[in-house]
């Protein structure tokens, strides 16, 4: 029985992790690690942890008293540097130890500030041994932004395994309980999945998650008539607060439109599920929501940067960089029903196998015989 130091702190690096963790665990003992927003999911996934501040030399020694030096560290690789750099200095204290690490990327961007410090010569300075991701594309663009080629194994997405289950089991009567509860009557229910995109970028990818939210806001309250309503429910991010948004007047558009903001009181793919339509701008969950067949639109309007999101660059979503096109697309699929279907049958370019987890925990063990 090996035993496996295991870290995350985002929301998104623990969904991934998790499944993983728990098949490891039917085999090695693994001591998982945390802070902050990855607290709840692993809580979710009913998998115990050990709180911390963050990595420090001390508490290696503890926890190696406590337990034993580890023959494997993995993680997510989800922080930026100047948010935590506790994933980055696991790696670095691994590699000093001759300890082999694993990372788990669970989207397809930023690559470069994952494994970078906070100062001007870190680029790419922290890299782990071994980074499991989620497809080809995310292979060649790491590649192309100087990530060595013989680090990156190709396994897919852990947390996207669970989702066409997932999607049988949620039934008709769990649906119409949470849109009862959110207050949703005969109006269209859509989805608006925040980010943290302010906080995190400021004003220079061209849109942030108020700007976007203005634009849905403006967008519905044209479209309502006699034939449709709208029920505008807000997914925070962890890392949103309601305050994000108070430079939007709420009050002129709740005649036209009633909108509610959700934080973490809902499961996201049970908000998905109940949505008529999910509108979003690079969030992860617009990928799930693709999964889970849901008419799903990426708006990124005036955006000044390469495009964030894996749906919109291989065509299984349109990328919607202005509100002209923005209007257009929702009015289609809301009056459409043959668009609506040529709509969801290109979202299902994207796709997954739902056998990831099993290759990250196979790659795993395969490092962990290898080392010895």
């Amino acid at each position: 029985m090996a035993l496996i130091f295991a870290f995350s702190r985002e929301a998104g690096g623990a969904e991934v992790l998790a499944p993983v963790i728990k098949v490891l665990k039917k085999k090695h003992k693994v001591v998982l690690l945390t802070k902050d927003f990855a607290k709840d999911v692993f809580v979710k996934h009913s998998l115990p942890f050990t709180e911390i501040d963050g990595y420090s030399p001390s508490l290696i020694q503890h926890l190696i008293e406590k337990h034993r030096a580890p023959s494997l560290v993995l993680t997510s690789a989800v922080s930026f540097p100047w948010r935590d750099m506790t994933e980055k200095y696991l790696w670095k204290w691994s590699a000093e130890e001759r300890i082999p690490s694993i990372a788990i990327l669970d989207q397809w961007h930023n690559y470069v500030m994952r494994f970078s410090g906070t100062g001007k010569n870190e680029r790419l300075k922290y890299l782990p041994d071994y980074v499991c991701v989620m497809d080809e594309h995310a292979k060649r663009d790491m590649i192309r932004e100087g990530i060595p080629k013989t680090k990156i194994v190709v396994t897919g997405q852990p947390a996207f395994d669970s989702i066409s289950q997932y999607k049988k089991t949620f039934l008709k009567k769990k649906y119409l309980k949470i849109r009862k509860n959110l207050g949703v009557k005969d109006e269209k229910m859509i989805l608006f999945v925040s980010e943290s995109l302010k906080r995190e970028y400021g004003n220079s990818l061209g849109y942030t998650e108020v700007t976007t939210l203005r634009a849905v806001l403006n967008t519905l309250k044209k479209l309502t008539g006699k034939n449709f309503k709208f029920f505008l429910v807000v997914k925070l991010h962890p890392q949103n607060k309601k305050e994000d948004f108070k430079d939007l007047d709420f009050d002129k558009y709740r005649s036209k439109v009633n909108v509610k903001f959700i934080h973490g009181e809902l499961p996201r793919r049970d908000l998905v599920l109940c949505s008529d339509i999910v509108i979003g701008m690079s969030s992860v969950l617009l990928v799930e929501s693709i999964l889970l067949g849901k008419p799903t639109l990426s708006l990124q309007i005036n955006t000044k940067k390469d495009d964030l999101l894996i749906a919109t660059r291989i065509g299984a979503i349109p990328l919607l960089a202005n509100i002209q096109d923005f209007e257009r697309t929702l009015r289609s699929i809301l009056v459409n029903k043959k668009y609506l279907a040529e709509y969801l049958r290109r979202q299902r370019r994207l796709s997954t196998d739902g056998r990831a987890t099993k290759r990250v925990a196979r790659f795993v063990e395969a490092v962990l015989k290898k080392s010895g």
